[in-house]
């Protein structure tokens, strides 16, 4: 997990970022320099703007949660949970904001394959219920008596679905 603190005093600055960063992003720590919003320019291109939208300020920092993927350097996407804190000072203004940021990309993959799995049960199912009303209609459709022979002519079945009325 990456650990850090941006400073809400002056001009907003990365005050602390963990060594974890290297790793999780795939950038050394002076790449990130201290402007906090350096780091977008690694987020997804298509959840940049939901994230920078989320991005506190100062007076309306609050603990927060967000899920996002950005690009690694070695060219796969990752996904991100960031979870923040506001960080009071004795007056209870807002001065820095602390967060963890860690890879969920395991876990993500694994929530959207059991996502892609029960919609596919949904659909066998779906498709299941189909088959059957469409048995069961070719059956109402029958003749009275209908055998069912294996190929080699050997009884199987029977189907009467007006039973009662053939045997008196």
């Amino acid at each position: 997990d990456v650990i850090w603190l941006v400073d809400f005093t002056g001009r907003p600055k990365i005050q602390y970022v963990s060594p974890a960063f290297d790793r999780v992003f795939g950038r050394s720590l002076p790449e990130l320099g201290d402007d906090p919003r350096t780091w977008l320019d690694m987020v997804h291109p298509e959840d940049r703007r939901r994230v920078t939208a989320r991005l506190p300020f100062a007076e309306d920092a609050i603990a927060d949660e967000l899920e996002f993927r950005i690009l690694h350097p070695s060219g796969e996407e990752r996904w991100l949970r960031a979870r923040s804190f506001p960080v009071a000072d004795e007056d209870g203004v807002v001065r820095r904001l602390a967060g963890v940021t860690s890879d969920v990309t395991v876990q993500k993959s694994q929530a959207l394959e059991l996502e892609a799995r029960a919609w596919e049960s949904r659909l066998a199912v779906e498709n299941l219920r189909v088959a059957q009303e469409r048995s069961r209609a070719i059956l109402a459709a029958l003749p009275d008596l209908m055998f069912e022979l294996t190929p080699d002519g050997v009884y199987v079945d029977y189907h009467a679905p007006r039973e009662a009325r053939l045997l008196g």
